[in-house]
């Protein structure tokens, strides 16, 4: 069984090395429709990991961003 964890980082429960886009966008702090527009367009400010029809980011990317904002 995968536990989930609240990330001390992006302060949202994820259980393992990508997230899905709501989450993301959660994260962030943009709606989820501005989400994907993003990825239609290659704004995304990390790069998408499509598998299949869904579309997931890498946690560490996201930790990543989250910590070069805060610098």
């Amino acid at each position: 069984m995968i536990q989930e964890i609240v990330c001390e980082v992006c302060k949202v429960e994820h259980n393992g090395a990508t997230m899905n886009i709501p989450t993301f966008a959660k994260v962030i702090g943009i709606s989820n429709a501005s989400a994907y527009n993003a990825i239609n367009n290659g704004d995304l400010p990390v790069n998408p990991i499509h598998v299949g029809r869904r579309v997931v980011v890498s946690v560490q990317a996201v930790h990543n961003l989250l910590e070069g904002a805060t610098r």
